[in-house]
């Protein structure tokens, strides 16, 4: 089946490519480096999915998250594709033994680039037929980005050790500068076709609305579900707490079917309330940033940043979720001047963090157990040769200095007075693509008030009821219901 219209129809029921796929997919089976740089909503798992399932082989898949990993393997075994697997620090010795004797076994292998740097994982590989070689979130390798992570620097080095014939890197939100770190770090400057295409999402309206307390925030969420009464959509926090609170607020005074989500709580509730919100039981889902990525539902609406996203990646990632069915959605941020304390707060908690580990470490009082989780991702790094106190110096510096151009770039588009998706435009993409073209459903500054415009319905999953599937769920993944977070 290698007609790949054929195939698209055959393994996953889609008659037509996305923006992006095809071009990057053919690239893929004519075994070339690859970086795809594709917007938010175009699917860009199926760039590899669809090649897998064509070639003979292993397809290992590099990812900085386990959320998304887990995310990815249900995805697929929804789709009835059951050789997936993560490998991942939550599985103990014989799990892990036990998965990579199975490789010869498996389709997809899912892997961090801490994992896919140990011994026994490359020995594992060496072994295997390997298809196709993946990095997900490539942008996780630049210095130039939000989200560097120095680990990925070492994933060329273990690539040279496997038999590993071309390499697809993907991104979603990657600047000229990240785009060059990349082709340089990741593809150490050999022949890559760099697939691109535009950050714009032309059926996405953008939003600001100025509030002076969190009594006005909450008046504006009132009468947008006034508004918009049976539509899906998420409200993103930089507070676990307000998560929790609004969540709370809509649910018992507002009536709302409403959830919170974020990463304190258990896999098995965030698992829960993530398929109650891809079931269309919960309406509002009020999250940090730990919710999202790799979500595979169409018909989100609306997507409103209760606090200021942390830079315009982060608006554009996070808006970027809603209207993937390619009709009418919001995006709405609103904007506090006095909420800039928050970023200043965490940014400040995080510089305390590294003074306390490089004093700790300079004195040798490496007493792990009593680390933060972020203290011992860099011991790791540290143990493994990755990361220096000297180079971890570096690159807080350059973190900070980059957390305060980024909050001087999203106050500017805040406070802009012109066309917002042409402010978007400039900063991904200015002298790459032809500034967008403005439609009817533009932005606030374009046209006023465009947050009412009305929104096409979400339509409920009707397979289940609510009790049948909370039951296979309880049954499968061997949990009780004891948060009250649940929706019943």
């Amino acid at each position: 089946m290698k007609d790949l219209q054929s195939a698209l129809s055959h393994y996953f029921g889609y008659q037509d490519f996305r923006k992006g796929q095809r071009e990057t997919i053919q690239a893929v089976m004519q075994q070339r480096n690859v970086l795809a740089i594709l917007p938010t909503g175009t699917g860009k798992s199926l760039c590899y999915q669809l090649p897998t399932l064509l070639l003979d082989g292993l397809t290992v898949v590099v990812s900085p998250l386990i959320a998304l990993m887990d995310d990815q393997v249900q995805s697929l075994k929804q789709k009835g594709i059951f050789s997936a697997v993560t490998y991942n620090s939550s599985l103990d010795f014989n799990e892990k033994r036990a998965l990579l004797s199975s490789l010869s076994q498996q389709k997809f292998l899912f892997i961090s680039p801490e994992s896919l740097a140990t011994s026994a994982v490359i020995e594992a590989l060496q072994r295997c037929s390997i298809s196709l070689f993946v990095v997900d979130e490539a942008h996780c390798i630049s210095e130039w980005g939000l989200d560097f992570r120095p680990e990925y620097e070492q994933i060329p080095q273990i690539v040279a050790q496997l038999t590993i014939k071309k390499c697809l890197a993907l991104s979603a939100t990657a600047t000229a500068a990240v785009q060059q770190d990349i082709e340089q770090k990741l593809f150490l400057n050999e022949e890559v076709k760099v697939i691109r295409y535009s950050v714009d999402r032309p059926n996405i309206t953008y939003s600001v609305v100025t509030c002076t307390t969190k009594n006005e925030k909450e008046d504006f969420i009132d009468s947008f579900l006034a508004r918009h009464t049976s539509q899906q959509g998420i409200l993103y926090f930089s507070s676990k707490a307000e998560a929790v609170r609004i969540s709370d607020w809509l649910r018992h005074e507002r009536h709302q079917s409403s959830a919170f989500y974020h990463s304190d709580l258990s896999h098995q509730d965030r698992r829960l309330i993530q398929e109650q919100f891809l079931k269309g039981d919960v309406r509002i889902l009020c999250a940090t940033s730990a919710f999202g990525m790799g979500i595979d539902k169409s018909d989100i609406r609306f997507v409103i940043h209760f606090h200021l996203p942390s830079s315009l990646e982060a608006l554009v990632q996070e808006s970027g979720r809603a209207g993937r069915d390619g009709k009418l959605a919001h995006s709405i941020v609103l904007y506090q001047p006095s909420d800039w304390h928050i970023h200043r707060h965490l940014a400040s908690e995080s510089l305390a963090e590294y003074r306390d580990f490089k004093a700790r470490m300079e004195r040798a009082q490496k007493d792990v157990q009593s680390f933060t989780d972020l203290q011992k991702t860099w011991y790791d790094h540290y143990q493994q040769g990755w990361l220096s106190l000297s180079r971890l110096e570096k690159m807080w510096e350059k973190k900070l200095q980059q957390r305060e151009r980024q909050a001087t770039i999203m106050r500017r588009w805040l406070e802009m007075t012109n066309c917002r998706r042409l402010g978007i435009h400039h900063y991904f993409e200015s002298g790459m693509f032809p500034a967008p073209i403005k439609n009817e459903h533009c932005c606030d500054n374009c046209q006023p008030d465009i947050w009412q415009t009305r929104l096409p319905e979400t339509e409920k999953v009707e397979s289940h009821d609510s009790t049948e599937w909370q039951t296979v769920l309880k049954k499968l993944f061997n949990v009780g219901y004891s948060s009250q977070n649940i929706v019943k």
